[in-house]
């Protein structure tokens, strides 16, 4: 019975293609170096920005993003 699947599924892989191929449209996400390091970090909940001295700086959910960006921190100034 494995070996009929196995023969059954390496036919239709023949005449298809890959059943579980990746989306070629799919975008797919930025390597961690091509991120800009600014020295800024904005939370992604409250929009609060922490420079890189700050205890919550990379601590929660976010993004890098500028000087001017998101409210600041009310610890370390933003």
């Amino acid at each position: 019975m494995k070996r009929l699947f196995f023969t059954l599924l390496c036919a239709a892989t023949l005449v298809c293609g890959p059943v579980f191929a990746a989306d070629p449209a799919a975008p797919t996400p930025a390597p961690a170096a091509e991120q800009q390091e600014t020295g800024f970090w904005l939370t992604e909940k409250g929009g609060k920005r922490h420079n890189a001295k700050c205890r919550f700086y990379k601590k929660t959910k976010g993004k890098p993003c500028g000087e001017k960006d998101g409210q600041a921190c009310k610890v370390c100034g933003g």
